[in-house]
This record gives C-alpha cells, sequence and structure tokens, in this order.
C-alpha cells in the first residue's frame, strides 16, 4: 500500500526549481493587506481569478484570507500570521507551502498553487485555505510517522470546513475536491472528513489544545 506522507510529498528537484522561479516572480505581483499581514499575489492568479469569478480582484484574497481568520477565531484555533506570497506554477499537481526570508526579521510564507487549480477555478479556495493553514496556524509538526497523519489530517479540516461553507458536503465539487485536494480526504478518517469534517476538527482541537 502506498505511503501517504511520500505521496503527498513535493519532490526535492521541483522544491528547488521553485526557490529559482520565487527570485523572477515576487516582483510580479500584487498587494494586499489582511491585518496587520503583506499578501502579495502573483498577476497572473489575480487574472484568472477574477476572470471566473467576475469580483474587484483585490476583494477575493480579502474575503478568503477574513474568511479562514474568522473560521479560526470561532474554533479558538492558534494562529500566528506571516506576510504572504501566493504564486502559480505548471509543475506542480497539488498546492505547496514554503519560506523565504527577503532580509528581514521574519520569513516570509510562499503559497505556491498549481496551474491545474486555476483551470478548474472551484478546487482554488481549498487549496489556497490548505496552505494558509499551512502558513498561520500555530501547530508544531510531528517528531514521528506515528503523529504525521493527525497533524495532516488536523491542518486540512480548517480548510475543509470553511470550503464547506462554499461548497457543501453533499455536493460533487465539495466531495472531488476533498478527494484531489487534501490528505485527510484520502486518510484513514476520510468518511468523517466527507460526512462530518466540523465534528472530526472539533475532536481534534480537544487533543491539541484541550478545548
Amino acid at each position: 500500500m502506498e505511503n501517504l506522507k511520500d505521496k503527498w510529498k513535493v519532490d526535492k528537484n521541483i522544491i528547488e526549481e521553485l526557490r529559482k522561479k520565487f527570485v523572477l516572480l515576487k516582483k510580479d505581483v500584487q498587494e494586499i493587506e489582511v491585518i496587520s499581514c503583506k499578501i502579495r499575489i502573483q498577476r497572473r492568479v489575480f487574472q484568472d481569478v477574477f476572470r471566473v469569478w467576475k469580483k474587484d480582484d483585490k476583494d477575493i484574497f480579502k474575503d478568503l484570507c477574513f474568511k479562514f481568520i474568522e473560521f479560526c477565531i470561532k474554533k479558538q484555533i492558534l494562529l500566528h500570521t506571516l506576510n504572504i506570497f501566493g504564486l502559480v506554477d505548471d509543475q506542480l499537481d497539488r498546492g505547496f507551502f514554503d519560506r523565504e526570508n527577503l532580509n528581514e526579521a521574519i520569513d516570509w510564507g510562499v503559497i505556491w498553487i498549481p496551474l491545474i487549480d486555476l483551470k478548474n477555478i472551484d478546487f482554488f479556495p481549498l487549496t489556497f485555505f490548505h496552505e494558509l493553514g499551512h502558513c498561520w496556524i500555530s501547530i508544531t509538526p510531528p517528531k514521528n510517522e506515528k503523529e504525521w497523519e493527525v497533524f495532516e489530517v488536523f491542518n486540512d479540516l480548517p480548510a475543509i470546513c470553511i470550503y464547506s461553507q462554499m461548497f457543501p458536503p453533499h455536493t460533487r465539487t465539495f466531495r472531488d475536491a476533498v478527494k484531489f485536494r487534501t490528505y485527510a480526504g484520502n486518510s484513514s478518517r476520510k468518511k468523517e472528513v466527507m460526512e462530518n469534517p466540523e465534528k472530526l476538527l472539533d475532536e481534534l482541537l480537544k487533543d491539541a489544545y484541550g478545548n
């Protein structure tokens, strides 16, 4: 049986290429502010999302970030907000989170969005929410293999819950996005993830924070 952790890893050679591309792409961005964070989104991402959603492009990303923040506040999920770049790449088949230092006191989070998610735009918010979780949710990565699935499922669930407000769990869009874009949707808890992700999140929050 294929190891899920290995299946969802991004190849190290692709990571090195992404870091080289970052140097070129980091200037081709539009900036918005959300609370005290700077969010710099590659112009191509703005254009592709705007073309489909027909909303003011800056409002789209502010709305997504505020949905994420509001949900985490509601659930008392601890956050440590970073400044963020949102970039797109055609080699990726799933989202990827990285960190870059711009000779500043703190690192920037870098959210890499696969081009396929701009073509299938309904998947895009879930990928964005998931990688935003890697940027902003305060949780210590696991030290051993046994804890890895719980960590990944925990990180997925806020994204899935917020996404379910846009596409309810009974819809095919929700089920396909969770299956193809999340670790949780392929884990041993996948039935609970698909049917009632918020209930499962509440259970894991008790373990993580004692809420």
